[in-house]
């Protein structure tokens, strides 16, 4: 094997597996709105409601008024602008950041604010400062779900990016129309998981099964079901046999 072939390098940087044994270490600035005694803390930006709001109603005025140059007229860019006003984190100076990607997995990093561990955290109490806090990121997929279900609303995908290819449409109207009355829970998993269960299949069954398929067993693999008998469906094999992912 080629000496550069560095598989695990190459999924650090990019962000995009689990490793168990791997904890990122990463340095936040949360935004705290309307609290006036966050202003010397150095892990923290402070910010108000109304300067917010009116940068919003700022940039979709610019967006819809015919006047204003083409650019500011392009909805990606509105969004983009709007993202960095909702996000919770400070943006990240460059200048102090040696490599920056998107998180594309769900992973957990342990957050070393000021080189000592410590960080700022807001409680019913107020503002306090712990040691060691651990910041999970993950593709807020079942924060959606749950909301959908519980508000009895269709939001459809916007590219979504997983190895199921079998499930990245959007549900249909009829689908849902279903589900919302009679669905109790959703459960979501991690493409992590849907390989494991993929070749778990392979070795114990010797059936090749494609990702899509493979959700179905994945929670249970997880322990979503523990000491209960649980019937799974197993269906579809459409899977290129050159491109495994196990």
């Amino acid at each position: 094997m080629d000496i550069i072939h560095k598989p695990i390098i190459q999924h650090i940087k990019r962000m995009d597996v689990r490793l168990q044994w791997l904890l990122p270490v990463v340095k936040l600035r949360k935004r705290i709105y309307d609290n006036s005694n966050s202003a010397e803390i150095e892990d923290i930006v402070t910010d108000t409601t109304a300067n917010s709001l009116n940068d919003l109603q700022v940039i979709q005025t610019e967006y819809y008024e015919r006047n204003h140059n083409e650019e500011s007229r392009d909805f990606d860019l509105m969004q983009r602008r709007i993202q960095e006003i909702m996000d919770p984190m400070n943006s990240v100076d460059k200048d102090d950041c040696i490599y920056s990607t998107s998180v594309m997995t769900d992973l957990e990093a342990i957050i070393d604010n000021l080189d000592d561990f410590n960080s700022t955290v807001y409680t019913k109490a107020g503002l306090s400062k712990r040691q060691y806090v651990m910041q999970r990121y993950n593709l807020g997929l079942s924060r959606i779900s749950n909301t959908q279900l519980k508000e009895g609303k269709l939001l459809p995908q916007e590219n979504p990016n997983t190895i199921c290819d079998g499930l990245l449409t959007s549900m249909g109207e009829n689908t849902w129309n279903i589900l919302k009355d009679h669905l109790e829970d959703i459960i979501t998993v991690t493409d992590d998981e849907v390989i494991m269960a993929m070749k778990l299949v392979w070795e114990r069954m010797k059936m090749i099964i494609e990702p899509s398929s493979a959700v179905a067993l994945a929670p249970i693999l997880r322990g979503e079901f523990k000491s209960k008998k649980v019937g799974i469906i197993i269906s579809g094999g459409n899977v290129d046999l050159n491109n495994l992912p196990f």
